[in-house]
């Protein structure tokens, strides 16, 4: 996990971008921790770490507890159909109670709706 977070900060460095931090859940679902999503302990640190607002933030991810976890938080959810998104979007949308503010169609295109202009 730690070496695939390297590339992917690595990646992002070399397109202009900049991560202030990553946080991840360590536990497994018995553990009955406040950091597991779609628990927002996660959300939650880095709202007090970095001073963010949730309710101007966004997360995007590729599984629906990631859409989950933003809305519990107060946040946007934004779900990119690559990895594990297009058959989660797919096979599943239909019965989530939850539904992503945006289905990207990558993270790119994430980027794009997060940064877009708005009226």
């Amino acid at each position: 996990m730690h070496a695939v977070h390297e590339v992917m900060v690595r990646q992002l460095q070399q397109a202009g971008a900049r991560l202030d931090a990553i946080y991840y859940c360590p536990h497994i679902s018995a553990d009955s921790c406040d950091c597991r999503k779609p628990k927002t302990g996660m959300l939650e640190r880095a709202a007090r770490e970095h001073a963010l607002d949730l309710l101007r933030s966004f997360v995007v991810g590729d599984r629906h507890a990631d859409i989950e976890l933003a809305h519990r938080g107060g946040a946007k959810g934004v779900l990119v159909r690559t990895g594990y998104g297009e058959g989660e979007f797919l096979w599943n949308a239909a019965k989530w109670q939850t539904q992503p503010d945006f289905v990207a169609a990558d993270l790119a295109d994430a980027v794009n709706w997060i940064l877009r202009p708005t009226i």
